[in-house]
């Protein structure tokens, strides 16, 4: 192989090749796909930890708004303002549904039950059942990801939509 040799002729390490390779392959495959699946998890869970704290704040501030509008001439700002904390609160309930997650892997008492001859057979259909898991994890973490999105434009935007009404009620007043 061109480039693997330095030129003071010293012999250099290129790990496995040929037949080799393929079981290297395998374990590299599920050793990434282990990685993977565990960011995954990480990911969700501090999603979830978000969406959690954004519901609570969402709640907090619909109540607080709701009380708001006792007071005739806050009404319609309230109202504006509590649509936009509602509909935070409601992405983030949709947020932390529950749905299925993947962990991937086999049940030690399956394994067997694979029926492979050898340990490489074993490693590939891992490392493939791994990638599936993931891979179906992934549509969850990118539907999350816009619902908690969406929740934080609703928190957002509460202010600003309670602000802009109150202008207009003023400016509607006599």
């Amino acid at each position: 192989m061109q480039g693997t040799e330095p030129q003071d002729g010293t012999e250099t390490e290129v790990g496995a090749a040929g037949g080799d390779l393929r079981y290297w392959l395998a374990k590299e495959s599920l050793r990434q796909s282990e990685a993977r699946l565990a960011g995954q998890a990480t990911s969700i869970q501090a999603m979830e930890t978000r969406a959690t704290s954004l519901l609570t704040w969402s709640v907090t501030i619909g109540i607080a708004l709701v009380a708001a509008m006792v007071d005739p001439h806050y009404r319609w700002p309230a109202l504006g303002a509590l649509g936009c904390a509602l509909a935070a609160a409601a992405s983030c309930v949709i947020a932390l549904w529950p749905r299925p997650w993947f962990s991937g892997g086999h049940r030690p008492s399956e394994l067997e039950r694979l029926g492979h001859a050898t340990e490489l057979a074993f490693l590939e259909q891992m490392a493939m059942g791994n990638e599936a898991a993931a891979e179906r994890n992934e549509a969850r973490l990118r539907l999350f990801a816009r619902l908690l999105r969406f929740c934080w434009i609703g928190l957002a935007a509460a202010p600003a939509v309670a602000g802009a009404i109150l202008v207009g009620v003023l400016w509607a007043r006599p």
